[in-house]
């Protein structure tokens, strides 16, 4: 993993060298009720192996439009994420085939400004709000716990060249709707 940030639009041509399968993430965070930041993690009902909402990035657009898309698919958040990535991590996961494949995923931050009762992958998927530390402890991968040991979520805002190019999960679900009724292939 690198502390280094990089650009949203690099990350998929930039970052994957030995890893079979690239994927992105969003690292969902809020102020809670006690003033105190929280993290939004997701398990499936089955293995209850918590970790970000991620995925394949969606054909067609940036990795961080991507990710604010498939938060917004499996935790029905909407936000806003920042275009630099707050890090990388990588994971095994099982393919299709029963092989085991290498996945590296890279982080942005999603900041939560509301949350769906009803969501597109809710019967498969759960969500819980851990406070930082917490969440930190529940996620398997090391290189994620320790993204989340180092996350601060207003790191950036010090640097108002990175501040431009905010994507929403509401446009970027807007713009995998118009894909989809084009009769592209989208998500």
């Amino acid at each position: 993993m690198t502390d280094i940030p990089f650009a949203a639009e690099d990350v998929l041509q930039v970052r994957n060298p030995g890893f079979g399968v690239q994927e992105v993430g969003a690292l969902p965070w809020r102020i809670g009720r006690d003033k105190r930041l929280e993290i939004l993690l997701v398990a499936s009902r089955q293995r209850s192996r918590w970790t970000l909402p991620q995925g394949l990035p969606a054909m067609g657009r940036t990795a961080v439009r991507s990710a604010a898309l498939r938060a917004f698919e499996q935790v029905g958040i909407i936000g806003q994420t920042h275009p630099v990535a707050v890090g990388d991590y990588s994971y095994v996961r099982p393919g299709s085939d029963g092989r085991m494949r290498q996945c590296r995923v890279t982080v942005f931050s999603l900041h939560v400004k509301g949350t769906l009762i009803s969501w597109q992958e809710r019967k498969r998927l759960k969500r819980r709000w851990f406070g930082l530390h917490a969440a930190a402890q529940m996620v398997a991968e090391r290189e994620l716990a320790s993204i989340l040991e180092k996350f601060v979520p207003h790191a950036w805002s010090s640097r108002p060249d990175l501040n431009t190019g905010f994507a929403t999960v509401a446009s970027a679900k807007k713009d995998a709707n118009a894909t989809d009724r084009s009769g592209e292939a989208g998500l």
